[in-house]
């Protein structure tokens, strides 16, 4: 499988700042694009938030996702991470909010993708969509 990755982000013409956060992590097979809700306080923040702690989650466990890479693991064992690292940004989008007034109420959806082994693992919460494409 030959993956090949590019991100663009545009503000727009209605808002004034991106709150838009994608991330391409060739290495561990991830890419992620979270979409700050526009409108709440720190969509922006919320946004790298869920990037940067799904990449970290996933990071700490790059050797299972080599395994399925590699077909010595079962895919459902990278699905559970995923979900989990996913969970784990929320938790922590929700505590920055809780310990920052200015913050309270901040949110993003997170669409990403896990490719390991010539299978495709996604997981999301929120509206953005991940699409899969053949052939054109």
């Amino acid at each position: 499988m030959n993956v090949i990755a590019h991100g663009a982000s545009d503000v727009g013409s209605v808002r004034k700042n991106n709150e838009d956060h994608f991330l391409v992590d060739p290495e561990l097979g991830l890419y992620l694009v979270c979409d700050g809700m526009g409108g709440h306080a720190a969509g922006d923040i919320a946004s790298k938030t869920a990037a940067d702690t799904v990449r970290s989650y996933l990071h700490q466990r790059r050797d299972l996702l080599r395994a399925v890479a590699a077909g010595k693991a079962s895919p459902d064992e990278a699905a559970t991470y995923l979900r989990q690292a996913i969970q784990a940004a929320s938790a922590a989008i929700y505590d920055i909010g809780r310990t920052d007034k200015s913050k309270r109420g901040m949110g993003t959806t997170c669409v990403g993708l896990l490719v390991l082994g010539g299978k495709g693992i996604m997981g999301h919460v929120g509206d953005s969509r991940l699409y899969l494409s053949r052939a054109g």
